[in-house]
């Protein structure tokens, strides 16, 4: 374009901090989205928890409302592997590490309580490793 014509449609630009005439998505809407196609296209529910475009996953956000803030190296999963199901009953906290542990040995939750067991064995298993690790060292 020429410096006149960049000119010219300057007037007709939007401006920072402008909202467009239908206002956009209001806070507090939920939607559904697919996670990449290559992790399966997993269905998961978002939030719109500020303007202008912040989103937060819905079941971390109902974690955090009941439970606080969850700390870095800990993620939020479901109970019952329904990654709609987004009741508190069904949420369950773990560290990464148990998470990738129960990814690779294939254990599954049906619920709340043997989701945290399974935590419970990834610990364990995490325990062992280090102390075979140890010992190795040492010898």
């Amino acid at each position: 374009m020429s410096p006149e014509a960049i000119e010219r449609t300057k007037a007709t630009r939007f401006q920072k901090g402008h909202t467009p005439h239908n206002g956009g998505t209001p806070v507090g809407v939920i939607r559904l989205r697919h996670d990449h196609k290559d992790r399966g296209g997993r269905p998961y529910y978002w939030i719109k928890t500020a303007q202008p475009n912040v989103w937060r996953m819905y079941h971390v956000t109902i974690w955090e409302e009941h439970n606080g803030p969850v700390p870095d190296g800990c993620m939020i999963t479901f109970a019952d592997g329904n990654s709609l199901n987004c009741s508190i009953d069904n949420l369950v906290m773990e560290t990464r590490a148990q998470h990738a542990i129960k990814n690779h040995m294939g254990l599954r939750g049906y619920d709340k309580e043997s989701a945290e067991t399974l935590n419970r064995i990834a610990d364990l298993k995490q325990a062992i490793t280090r102390t075979k690790k140890r010992r190795k060292t040492k010898t």
